[in-house]
């Protein structure tokens, strides 16, 4: 069981990119179920002082409100980008975004988030709403024995309980025991989160510890 925990957080490491931007990823598709298409993309965090090699990435939304253009950030900033993809996740119309960041040497740090592009009176008329969103800075309760801090996380999208309707996201985090290492949490902590139409927002339905 140890080694799968460790294989599972070198996984997670060995599949982040450099530790700086490495160039625009883009992704157009329609959020918020209008007849026009939004554009998802990262950008460069230009930081005073600092070389281009290092900047932080973070990702925006480009769209248009009549003739006003909105451009808005909706994740980051972190080190760089693992994922990220325009999904059908909620019940409502339009799809998600659903971005994974990482930061640090080993990738052990950063966020994930479900976005939805929300219509709203007045000016802007979009605006962007986290239906899921996690950082590894403030994780979720910690198990008993642990530090509370994390080695590492992974957080998926799918389906896998037909009586929620819409996707889960499921979120497993590796917490470390005082004298563990950094990169090898051996206590695992999986929690399952389904959407609320009602409270437009997920919420956690399970939850399941492993040591």
């Amino acid at each position: 069981m140890r080694t799968s925990l460790i294989a599972a957080t070198l996984a997670v490491a060995l599949a982040a990119p450099g530790l700086a931007f490495t160039g625009r990823v883009d992704r157009e598709g329609n959020l918020d179920g209008d007849v026009a298409t939004e554009l998802v993309y990262t950008a460069r965090v230009d930081l005073s002082g600092v070389a281009d090699e290092f900047d932080p990435t973070e990702v925006r939304v480009g769209d248009s409100c009549g003739s006003i253009p909105i451009d808005r950030r909706i994740a980051g900033p972190q080190d760089n980008l693992v994922t990220l993809k325009l999904r059908r996740i909620d019940t409502r119309r339009g799809a998600e975004v659903f971005v994974d960041m990482r930061s640090g040497a080993a990738a052990r740090q950063g966020e994930a988030r479900v976005v939805a592009w929300r219509r709203r009176s007045g000016t802007p008329c979009r605006r962007a709403r986290n239906l899921f969103k996690y950082k590894s800075t403030n994780p979720t309760r910690r198990p008993s024995g642990t530090t509370g801090e994390v080695s590492g996380f992974q957080v998926k999208v799918r389906e896998r309980a037909r009586r929620y309707r819409g996707k889960e996201v499921v979120l497993a985090e590796f917490f470390l025991v005082e004298g563990e290492p950094l990169c090898c949490g051996s206590v695992k902590k999986v929690t399952w989160w389904r959407y609320s139409r009602g409270g437009d927002r997920y919420v956690r339905y399970r939850t399941k510890i492993r040591r």
